[in-house]
């Protein structure tokens, strides 16, 4: 009987899927690291069902039954805009008080640090898009944001010591200069080097699909042209 029961649940390609709904930080990098590439990998229906799940969870925080917090606030209006709404676009106007929730609260410059690895770890060739949102989601120019302030109330699990911010910041300023010079920033590059390759092995090993989106940016970064990207686009709709 048990037999029975796990091949009715198998896939026709031979996987167990699963639901995987509740949180609301995977589905917009997606849209963010496939941009340009949208219309290929994902049919119309994929798009507006997308798109639904975000409306149907407004209030956007790290899970369904979550209050917002910043991080997935900002993911969730750029996916929004992405996919092709104006900046008051979107069921209901969904566009426009997510944004004035994130210039309420500070801007997104006060996304925390995972976020702040998808706002300005790479940057794609600047379109008009990206000029629009970054006046959209941020208070100031910005050329003229402070990107070390840190996350607001509704983003941390525990408040920060001040011993805590006075250690990191020292790290970094006594750190930084180093780490980007020579003979220091052979050492950094090839750190990434290795990075990469386990990287590689992982994705070969699980067919392009384990920690799919990070694994994906880092692939488009290597080369937004080359296989290993590509072959992560292909395994979008399973991902999906």
């Amino acid at each position: 009987m048990a037999a029975h029961f796990f091949s009715a649940l198998q896939a026709n390609d031979n996987h167990w899927p699963v639901e995987n709904g509740g949180p609301l930080f995977l589905l917009p990098p997606l849209s963010n690291v496939s941009i340009g590439h949208l219309e290929t990998v994902f049919p119309v229906e994929y798009r507006k069902e997308m798109l639904r799940f975000i409306y149907c969870h407004q209030g956007w925080g790290l899970h369904i039954e979550r209050q917002s917090n910043m991080y997935c606030t900002v993911l969730n209006c750029i996916c929004i805009r992405i996919h092709g709404e104006g900046p008051d676009g979107g069921q209901d106007n969904a566009c426009s008080p997510g944004r004035k929730w994130i210039r309420d609260h500070g801007g997104a410059v006060t996304i925390p640090t995972w976020g702040k690895a998808w706002l300005l770890q790479f940057v794609a060739p600047i379109s008009p898009l990206i000029l629009q949102l970054r006046e959209e989601l941020h208070t100031q120019a910005y050329n003229e944001i402070n990107w070390k302030k840190y996350a607001i109330f509704e983003d941390l699990y525990f408040a920060h010591l001040l011993i805590q911010d006075l250690v990191w910041d020292s790290i970094y300023i006594f750190t930084e200069p180093f780490l980007t010079r020579w003979p220091f920033n052979n050492l950094r590059k090839k750190a990434l080097e290795i990075t990469l390759k386990h990287i590689h092995y992982e994705d070969e090993n699980s067919r392009y699909i384990t920690y799919h989106v990070l694994c994906m940016l880092a692939c488009w970064v290597e080369d937004p042209f080359g296989d290993y990207f590509k072959k992560h686009l292909a395994r979008l709709p399973d991902y999906i």
